[in-house]
């Protein structure tokens, strides 16, 4: 679809950033400068990491991982969207508890 055409294309651009700012003086983007879709694809990244298994680590209870992002607002995620996606945490713990059956 061309919504997700266009979040890959940020994503990608943002990354050839992140990549460049590594290798590289800071050059890159920051805050607002970060594509809206690659701060809210940070935002369940991060999420995700925090409440599965993972071979080097067990998962955060759900609402410690929410308490992390919250606490992460304005330093390492947008403000505004933390706030949104707090917003809707009864549909993010549906979709989290239909992904843990298929585990």
């Amino acid at each position: 679809s061309v919504f997700l055409e266009k979040i890959n294309r940020s994503i990608t651009e943002y990354d050839r950033k992140l990549r460049q700012i590594k290798t590289q003086k800071a050059t890159g983007y920051v805050g607002e400068d970060i594509p809206g879709s690659a701060r809210i694809v940070a935002i369940a990244d991060v999420f995700d990491v925090l409440t599965m298994k993972r071979p080097y680590k067990e998962p955060w209870p759900i609402e410690d991982s929410f308490a992390g992002i919250e606490r992460s607002a304005g330093s390492h995620f947008d403000p505004g969207l933390v706030k949104g996606f707090l917003s809707i945490k009864d549909e993010i713990m549906q979709i989290k508890e239909q992904w843990d059956k298929k585990e």
